[in-house]
């Protein structure tokens, strides 16, 4: 109380010079004390009746806007019309004129001068301080704002929480700035709780409930609605998470539909490649002209290090994968635990030589290979992968025609055995 009293009582900001008659005084001024000795007076009373704890003063400002038609003799005139609203209490007055923006300072003693009691001052109190000031300002022949009212939802910040905002120990302005980074990287209600959980606060956030609730590390318990801001309420933070999710679903319902289902070019990012219809002429009426230009004989055997072959800058592997080998196997083929026939055989091997090329013991496969794969920089291993799955095949295949060579001889001979047999039983029948 003491420095606030110091504080309004400054030379520098009181002093007037009256130019008329060349005088110049301090606009101070007081009721039931004298503004010299206010402290030892408001001390004295407190003293008094035992008073002498607890809240110790009231401070009011009363401002008015700059190059506002009116002389600092009225402005100082006005605040001591406006003291005499606290009847019985000790009021030091002091007007300050050194900033553009005059401005009356009222210092109210908590105790009352002639009841002992101390002031009670509430919201209804305020509004009537208030009132009674526009009634003096209008006798005056000055503007006065228009009625308070109080619409916000959430609290405003008082005093106490204001000084320690300015000094950097507020907890709750440590909070609004926890909220703040946390909602920044936020998508949705759940990251938000599991950001803020991250950085130590706990978050009460249920359907149940009219507010959300905080509490910071230190224990400190705190509802959306005292954080002085309509953006922390339940209701905001809920509709700005779920516009969030209503724009990432629009995101990427846009994105899906910029690739066309039906271009040629589309590739199978789950399965590395695909077969490419519109660059094969096998699958075209018309062929392709860069279909087979310029293709080199590719070794299959450094596939890792120069697995690419030349045809006009695009890298194209030289493999034949299982989608192809699918398509170019005739259906009675394509069990691999069904009986092949040797004919079925024939078909098989005619239709790849035709198709996939000849392949050697050396794993080369000739300049009539007419395979189009499309070249995936991040599906090498799939690719290899499916290379030699292809080989194993054909190698298969082969294999089982050998087989069935074999079986093949092995009936003959036993025809022959068979024939011979019936032969001579025949023989031996005629010569009876």
């Amino acid at each position: 109380m003491r420095k606030v009293i110091e504080y309004v009582l400054q030379d520098r900001k009181t002093m007037f010079r009256d130019d008329e008659s060349g005088r110049e005084y301090r606009l101070i001024g007081g009721q039931n004390c004298v503004p010299e000795t206010a402290f030892r007076e408001f001390m004295a009373t407190k003293i008094q009746h035992g008073k002498d704890s607890g809240v110790f003063y009231k401070h009011y400002v009363q401002s008015f806007k700059p190059n506002e038609n009116v002389t600092p003799q009225q402005v100082h005139e006005i605040a001591m019309e406006l003291s005499k609203y606290f009847v019985g209490f000790e009021v030091l007055v002091a007007t300050h004129i050194d900033e553009d923006h005059w401005h009356s300072h009222l210092i109210v003693n908590s105790v009352n001068v002639d009841t002992g009691l101390k002031i009670q001052f509430g919201e209804k109190n305020l509004r009537e301080l208030r009132k009674f000031s526009d009634e003096i300002c209008q006798s005056h022949g000055l503007k006065i704002l228009k009625p308070y009212e109080k619409n916000s939802p959430v609290a405003g910040i008082n005093t106490r929480e204001y000084r320690a905002a300015q000094r950097g120990e507020s907890w709750k302005f440590k909070l609004m700035s926890a909220i703040d980074s946390a909602d920044k990287i936020s998508q949705s209600k759940d990251d938000f709780i599991a950001n803020m959980e991250r950085v130590g606060y706990s978050v009460k956030w249920e359907k149940q409930h009219k507010y959300i609730t905080y509490t910071t590390p230190e224990g400190q318990r705190c509802r959306d609605n005292r954080l002085h801001d309509e953006k922390y309420l339940k209701e905001s933070m809920e509709q700005k998470y779920e516009l969030r999710q209503t724009e990432r679903i629009e995101q990427a319902r846009k994105s899906v539909g910029a690739v066309p289902n039906d271009n040629p070019d589309v590739r199978n990012s789950a399965r590395g490649f695909e077969q490419i219809g519109a660059d094969d002429d096998r699958n075209s009426e018309t062929p392709n002209p860069n279909a087979r230009a310029n293709r080199r004989i590719t070794d299959m055997g450094e596939l890792g290090a120069g697995h690419s072959a030349e045809n006009h800058g695009r890298n194209e592997k030289s493999v034949v994968g299982d989608s192809v080998m699918r398509k170019q196997t005739p259906p009675r083929l394509r069990g691999r635990g069904k009986q092949i026939r040797e004919e079925d055989f024939g078909y098989f091997e005619q239709q790849v030589g035709k198709d996939g090329g000849n392949t050697s013991s050396t794993g080369q496969h000739t300049e009539a290979a007419d395979v189009a794969m499309d070249w995936n920089r991040g599906n090498v291993a799939d690719s290899a992968l499916r290379l030699a799955l292809g080989i194993e095949q054909l190698f298969d295949v082969k294999g089982k025609k050998l087989e069935l060579e074999q079986g093949e001889k092995q009936r003959q001979k036993s025809e022959q055995k068979n024939y011979h047999k019936k032969k001579k039983s025949h023989g031996h029948d005629m010569s009876r």
